[in-house]
This record gives C-alpha cells, structure tokens and sequence, in this order.
C-alpha cells in the first residue's frame, strides 16, 4: 500500500512494486515515463502497470471475446 501511495502521488510514475524489504531505507521500486527496463522478480512478486482509464477500456473492447 505504501509503494502504491508513492507512485500515485507523482504523475510521472508509470510502475510500482513492493520489495518487501528495506534497501537503503527504501521498500519500492518504481518505475518512470515508458517501461523500457523491466526487473523479473523470482519470488513471485507482482509489478502494478498504471494505465489510462480510456486506454484500458479500448484495450479491453478489443478482446475478442467482448466481441458481438
């Protein structure tokens, strides 16, 4: 919850995802701008993508199971 905070408070912050531990005094890695540069994870942990609201829904319409 706190790493989601951090990113929705900058408009900038395009990913986020929680350590789980402290580095440095931080617990989040965040991501900026366009994903160019992706951390796979091996202990399962999951990556939050920010996306337009209007984007996701034209992503979604295009799924072909929403098709008529």
């Amino acid at each position: 919850m706190e790493c989601e905070q951090l990113c929705l408070r900058n408009c900038s912050c395009s990913a986020f995802a929680s350590l789980g531990f402290e580095r440095n005094g931080v617990g989040c890695l965040t991501w900026y701008g366009k994903l160019m540069e992706i951390t796979e994870f091996e202990d399962g942990r999951e990556m939050y993508v920010r996306v337009d609201a209007i984007e996701l829904g034209i992503l979604v319409l295009a799924l072909p199971c929403y098709q008529s």
